[in-house]
């Protein structure tokens, strides 16, 4: 059997979170999209990082620009640098953060050319690494935006006691979880999000591999997880 990376299990659980709502952009009766791009980022050395839907257009944020797509039309690419790498609705506000800086923006779309608006500089210190003057920035492998919070999560190769956070997208308080080794969090139900849990240092006893990932569902009012009766496919140790 092919090994399934982590980012094919994730893109599987968030289309499980999905499967209640339409297809992306998709107007009911439709026939169903099935290439938006076709073989254009594949040959630009491009992928889809984070995407928004707005007033029956989606918002599509590539490694190397900013695309609108409407059903039925070819992905328009917007003029300009974009300034964020993750996009995400506040109260049907587009939003957007740098993950280099911590930034929050809002997104004007109205022109021809997107127009950024600061909201909100983030305590971006748990990502900050170096000692003055020489610091620099550890990125956040994962964010997403969830009932009012910003959930990011940082790389962790077993030695942080923590990596997981929240931001309020009003007042910008952070929160910092116990919970810890979590890969990737989609919306799920009653405020909890559906997650990966996986260590790599956790260690079967008798044949010396890394336990297989588990299905946990997040709640972040508790800090708690509880597990899934979910089963992986076999071989999901490609990571």
């Amino acid at each position: 059997m092919q090994k399934m990376t982590i980012r094919r299990i994730c893109i599987l659980l968030l289309a499980l979170c999905l499967l209640p709502a339409a297809g992306l952009g998709q107007q009911e009766g439709a026939k169903p999209t099935r290439q938006v791009f076709g073989r254009q980022l594949m040959d630009e050395n491009d992928f889809v990082a984070s995407f928004i839907q707005l007033e029956g257009q989606t918002l599509i944020r590539t490694r190397n620009a900013l695309y609108l797509w409407v059903p039925g039309t070819a992905p328009r690419r917007l003029a300009g640098t974009p300034l964020v790498s993750t996009l995400f609705l506040q109260q049907g506000q587009p939003m957007g953060l740098d993950a280099q800086t911590g930034t929050l923006y809002r997104i004007d779309l109205s022109g021809d050319t997107p127009a950024y608006e600061q909201a909100m500089r983030l305590d971006w210190a748990p990502f900050t690494r170096g000692d003055a003057p020489n610091t620099y920035v550890q990125q956040p492998r994962f964010a997403i935006a969830h009932e009012g919070q910003l959930f990011v999560i940082q790389s962790n190769w077993g030695d942080l006691k923590e990596d997981l956070y929240s931001y309020d997208l009003a007042t910008g308080e952070r929160k910092t979880y116990t919970q810890t080794m979590l890969q990737s969090l989609v919306p799920y139900r009653d405020g909890l999000l559906l997650g990966l849990r996986y260590d790599q240092n956790d260690r079967d006893e008798q044949t010396g591999r890394a336990k297989p990932p588990q299905v946990v569902a997040f709640d972040p009012r508790q800090d708690t997880v509880a597990a899934l009766p979910l089963k992986l496919p076999e071989q999901t140790d490609n990571f």
